[in-house]
């Protein structure tokens, strides 16, 4: 009996080897059963890369890489799902993503951008979004209830006077200083118009070079151009500190962005 059933057990293992060879042999490659070597192969995807870079230009200079720029990324495909990433100190997001339309958008507390962009099989597709940054000296008019130490409160409003280019702005201490923004065609007559948000930096000077203060976001309640200048009511988003500040300068941010495609994904 003992010969017997070791012989059925023998038999039962062979019928179970012969089952997975032939099971093997059709999920794996003709090399392998072969006596090929093993090699584990990584299937190909139908994906391509998306490469968000984002930089900021000072008046149309040179632009300089931009970090912590917060990148969205939504499709119907993702299931209402948005892919949120911030850009590294080379100012830049890289994604691979199968083919289709995205809804890219770059935003931070200055700027904010949305974009369709299509990203192709096998190949890289940038999108590049340059940040420019436009500032303007300012005279000072008027700050309606503004604190003992120049503090300008959220209910509370700025009135500020700016130029165009290449004329004469009075700082708070008197005198006088000349408005040359950087980059900005000098011979222009035309006065500087704003959408609906600025940013307010103050600078004070201390007998020395002049030190900035921190950029404030305001909204622009009204803009108004008269006697060569525009007039700007402004309404500070955050407390506006101008304690000790001898002029103003009035920023503004604009995003713009442009896509190129390049075959393979690098």
């Amino acid at each position: 009996m003992g010969a017997k059933h070791e012989t059925a057990v023998r038999a039962g293992l062979l019928s179970a080897l012969l089952a997975s060879a032939v099971l093997l042999g059709a999920v794996l490659p003709p090399t392998f059963l072969a006596g090929g070597a093993l090699s584990f192969q990584n299937p190909t995807p139908p994906t391509g890369l998306l490469l968000v870079n984002v930089s900021m230009s000072q008046d149309g200079g040179p632009s300089t890489p931009l970090a912590g720029v917060d990148v969205g990324i939504s499709q119907s495909i993702l299931h209402g799902i948005r892919l949120a990433l911030a850009t590294n100190g080379s100012g830049q997001v890289g994604l691979p993503l199968e083919p289709g339309q995205y809804a890219v958008t770059a935003n931070d507390s200055r700027f904010s951008l949305e974009t369709l962009v299509q990203v192709n099989q096998s190949a890289t597709t940038e999108l590049r979004v340059v940040v420019n940054r436009t500032e303007y000296l300012a005279s000072f008019a008027d700050a309606e209830g503004a604190t003992t130490s120049g503090q300008v409160n959220t209910w509370n409003r700025l009135v500020v006077a700016v130029p165009p280019p290449g004329l004469i702005v009075f700082p708070f201490g008197g005198g006088a200083v000349e408005a040359i923004p950087v980059g900005q065609n000098l011979n222009s007559s035309s006065l500087p118009t704003f959408g609906k948000e600025v940013f307010v930096q103050p600078f004070v000077l201390y007998g020395g070079p002049l030190s900035p203060g921190v950029e404030t976001p305001a909204s622009v309640v009204s803009q108004v151009q008269r006697s060569s200048l525009t007039w700007l009511t402004l309404q500070p988003l955050e407390t506006l500190d101008l304690g000790g500040a001898s002029y103003l300068a009035i920023v503004s941010y604009a995003a713009g962005s442009s896509v190129s495609y390049q075959e393979g994904v690098r």
